[in-house]
């Protein structure tokens, strides 16, 4: 991804990469109790994540209504989960505190959306940086516990800020996705210019349809290459004797189950 982020299947290994690191999350949740310190330290980076939320949408004229807010809290939502957010953490600065809008958002499921319309790509690049910011919030934070911290909250701060990270490249390669040089950016320059703006950044190429179909279209093919490289590490961790036989034999059906899932 580093050396071919402009690549066609760029998009399809981004999500790939999110899946994998959703898999891990989800064994390093069953850890015994590094797990419950883990899942403690994740609730209180989701809070903080909120709060910079509702600070950067904070309307003092009060004057956006929730019908405005919602393709913008529905792409959020989408997002957060395709960098790996899970269990309700996806909904992390996309929660209406009326009832009307929580009944509008209920509904978003039959909504499909157009992003070779000038407006949705709009709107999905805005969200992108509201989700960036988010990143960096949660970085932050964690960066701030592992200096404060020794020991475990500090060795789980140092594995969360990996995965804040992993994140924020991704939402980042998306806003650079076959962009002219002069318009990538970078997580430690980038000034982000939170708002629903009425058009494209000036010079600004409209990508983002061109990148969820080549997620579409290179998505099994990236898939069955990731499977396959699974493979392999597993037969070079039993060749280095680093698990046994009956492990590897537990590890190889777990891939041979989603090799045939991959395949239906």
């Amino acid at each position: 991804l580093e050396e071919y982020e402009d690549s066609e299947y760029a998009p399809a290994s981004r999500l790939e990469l999110m899946r994998y690191r959703i898999r891990l999350m989800r064994q390093r949740f069953a850890m015994g109790e590094n797990g419950k310190i883990m899942q403690q330290m994740i609730s209180e980076v989701l809070d903080v994540q909120q709060a910079r939320a509702d600070e950067i949408q904070n309307d003092p004229e009060g004057n956006i209504s929730d019908a405005d807010r919602l393709p913008y809290y529905d792409i959020l939502r989408g997002i957060r989960a395709s960098v790996g957010y899970f269990g309700g953490a996806e909904k992390v600065g996309s929660r209406f505190s009326t009832g009307k809008g929580k009944l509008l958002m209920k509904f978003t499921k039959f909504r499909k959306h157009d992003f070779d319309n000038e407006k949705s790509a709009r709107i999905y690049s805005d969200t992108c940086m509201f989700a960036i910011d988010l990143e960096r919030t949660a970085i932050e934070y964690l960066q701030g516990i592992r200096e404060a911290c020794d020991g475990v909250r500090g060795e789980i701060a140092d594995l969360l800020i990996e995965e804040h990270e992993a994140a924020l490249q991704s939402l980042l390669g998306r806003i650079n996705y076959r962009q002219d040089e002069a318009r990538h950016t970078d997580e430690d320059t980038y000034d982000i210019e939170h708002g629903m703006h009425d058009q494209m950044p000036e010079g600004m190429k409209m990508t983002t349809s061109e990148q969820f179909k080549m997620a579409r279209m290179y998505s099994e093919e990236v898939g069955a290459n990731a499977l396959s490289m699974e493979l392999d590490q597993i037969r070079r961790l039993r060749v280095a004797g680093k698990i046994n036989e009956n492990e590897a034999r537990q590890l190889r059906e777990e891939v041979y189950l989603m090799q045939t899932t991959l395949l239906e």
